[in-house]
């Protein structure tokens, strides 16, 4: 019993987060337009390649202010969904926590598992999972 309302908990959870991923991964795109200087199309096409966000982030030397920023993102996010009934402020706290420590252990080798997507529809443009 207590295994089914951890998985439907965890079920509810992940749903939720996922709404707004279009703009949550266009943020990301903005950011590294605004940290780099390159254009979106730029990114995009280097996205498309294969590249991930933070891939590109990292050939730029601004992958630790991005992290940052997308950490910051992310926080906004889940506190939106706090604001809106969705997720409780204890749920929000540990979405964040889980999501700040696999953000601290990543490094933006797209060869590692660790990273920061929690596969909760955060992602786009290039991001793989489990990175």
């Amino acid at each position: 019993m207590k295994l089914k309302t951890v998985l439907l908990s965890s079920a509810a959870l992940m749903a939720v987060t996922v709404t707004g991923v279009a703009a949550y991964s266009q943020s990301k795109v903005d950011t590294l337009v605004s940290l780099t200087g390159l254009s979106e199309e730029a990114i995009t096409d280097a996205a498309e390649a294969g590249k991930t966000l933070g891939e590109i982030a990292l050939e730029e030397g601004v992958y630790d202010e991005f992290k940052a920023t997308i950490v910051t993102g992310f926080e906004t996010h889940l506190q939106s969904k706090v604001d809106d009934g969705k997720l409780s402020a204890d749920e929000a706290a540990d979405l964040l926590a889980q999501f700040e420590a696999k953000q601290a252990d990543c490094t933006g080798d797209p060869e590692t598992t660790i990273g920061m997507n929690l596969n909760l529809g955060t992602g786009g443009y290039g991001q793989r999972q489990g990175h």
